[in-house]
């Protein structure tokens, strides 16, 4: 039984390597200038038939390789066919208005191409100790202050690069990002930073939430829910209305904590007190709207108003407060 697994495994990776020697070309043998510049025009011809047999794009496509190695008189070049096969994926996903000015496009790539490889193979030769000669030229003061981009100006090229690639990807057909100018990109760069700073800044918030802590003389339960509520009533006819809502908010611990939800501890935070309660406990979303408009007008600095002091009233109401 081990023995005809094995068998089927070496069998399936035999038909997986066959199917992926298939399925990606090999990588062509070096051509010569002039080789490359006739590959050129065959496959133009080839992406020309499309136009009347668009039925020959996926044949096309298989007998390209996946680059081509172009040998000249110094050194070896390679050039990508990626060029070509998105090229006529273009023009098979694309409208059937839009496929011949696809295929137009596909074609002027290749004939540049095939004209530039022309070109090279009837140029001059470059002279001997030409090299040498354009490396005094540029050791002279004219040409002291030509440098290349700075890193700023790379990151720069980057950052748009990559905002054409996001927009391309959530707009195809509308105009390129980077048509509107530098202006554009500066206002997603903003957008972006802003909503980072945003994030950063309620992350730290509610940090600085958690670490606030109260610590009162005796656990909150020790003195019953009804004393602090009255307490917290008397602040709010004095108009003291943050006083008020701080002693109704012990107000509601107390009265979770008489009720056993959790174990006295007078350094609990707000926050940890909300963790406390279970969260099937019925009482866990008013005591949240309590806990909430405490921390607005307490911690938060806040000025309370009769309206808050109303609100956390009625969320402790449905704690059982009343």
């Amino acid at each position: 039984m081990r023995n005809g697994c094995g068998l089927l495994l070496i069998l399936a990776a035999s038909i997986f390597a066959a199917a992926q020697s298939q399925a990606v070309p090999p990588l062509s043998a070096p051509l010569s200038v002039r080789g490359f510049a006739q590959e050129m025009a065959k496959v133009r011809a080839q992406v020309a038939e499309l136009e009347e047999k668009p039925q020959l794009a996926p044949a096309l496509v298989a007998t390209l390789p996946k680059s081509w190695k172009v040998q000249t008189a110094q050194s070896e070049a390679e050039v990508s066919a990626d060029f070509v096969r998105e090229g006529v994926g273009g023009f098979q996903r694309a409208e059937l208005k839009e496929k011949s000015a696809r295929l137009k496009e596909l074609e002027g790539s290749l004939e540049l191409l095939e004209s530039q490889a022309d070109a090279y193979e009837k140029a001059a030769p470059i002279p001997a100790g030409a090299h040498q000669t354009l490396g005094r030229i540029l050791e002279t003061r004219e040409f002291s202050g030509l440098k290349g981009p700075s890193q700023l100006q790379l990151l720069w090229q980057s950052i748009r690069s990559w905002v054409e690639k996001q927009w391309d990807k959530l707009f195809p057909r509308m105009p390129v990002a980077t048509d509107a100018g530098p202006i554009f990109a500066w206002c997603v760069i903003a957008v972006v930073c802003a909503a980072l700073g945003v994030w950063i800044y309620r992350r730290s918030r509610e940090t600085e939430l958690q670490a606030i802590r109260e610590v009162i003389a005796f656990a909150p339960g020790a003195k019953g829910w009804r004393s602090w509520l009255a307490e917290a009533r008397e602040s709010a006819e004095r108009g003291a209305w943050r006083d008020a809502i701080h002693l109704a908010f012990w107000a509601g611990v107390s009265k979770l904590e008489a009720e056993g939800t959790w174990r006295p501890d007078r350094a609990r935070t707000p926050r940890e007190y909300l963790r406390a309660i279970p969260e099937w406990n019925a009482a866990r979303p008013a005591f949240q709207m309590a806990m909430q408009s405490f921390e607005r007008s307490w911690y938060g600095r806040r000025a309370a108003t009769s309206d808050d002091f109303q609100q956390i009233m009625s969320a402790l109401e449905r704690i059982g407060c009343r």
